[in-house]
């Protein structure tokens, strides 16, 4: 990871919707007991998708994206601010992810593609203990190793 990304990744997804926050919960406390370093949300920046850019995506070695359902109402906006803004990102990223929910139809994120994009399906709650740990050693594979962290550790230092 580089000296000036202070997170292994960076979880963006709406986060005015119950679901996806419960999901980016789960990926976050799942890889942070595994030692990486994970930005989920962004304290006072309000609600929806766009809470979770400005400097954070240039902080971040990987972006995960829960992808939405284009009928959404941010949708169309999500996705021109994802392109837009990864446009530029995309080759410093170690890993872009785009997790997509089980019987999703009209998915925003159909038509997005990047070198080194990968498409990872979300396991449920109904999924097998097999099922969750094969979709987090996938996901895993996506992020730079981590590291042990300590006062010395460039990802503490403040912006």
């Amino acid at each position: 990871m580089s000296n000036n990304h202070r997170y292994h990744a960076l979880v963006v997804h709406d986060d005015s919707r119950n679901e996806d926050n419960d999901i980016a919960d789960q990926i976050t406390s799942t890889l942070e007991k595994e030692g990486y370093k994970i930005c989920n949300r962004i304290e006072g920046s309000g609600k929806g998708v766009f809470s979770h850019f400005g400097g954070y995506l240039e902080q971040s070695a990987s972006v995960i994206i829960l992808d939405m359902e284009s009928d959404s109402d941010d949708s169309n906006t999500f996705r021109v601010f994802i392109e837009s803004s990864l446009r530029n990102m995309a080759d410093s990223l170690v890993g872009l992810t785009v997790i997509q929910i089980k019987g999703m139809e009209n998915s925003v994120m159909d038509s997005v593609e990047y070198k080194g994009l990968k498409r990872l399906q979300w396991p449920g709650s109904e999924s097998s203990d097999r099922q969750r740990q094969k979709f987090y050693k996938q996901l895993q594979l996506r992020l730079p190793k981590p590291v042990k962290l300590d006062e010395r550790t460039p990802l503490l230092q403040s912006v």
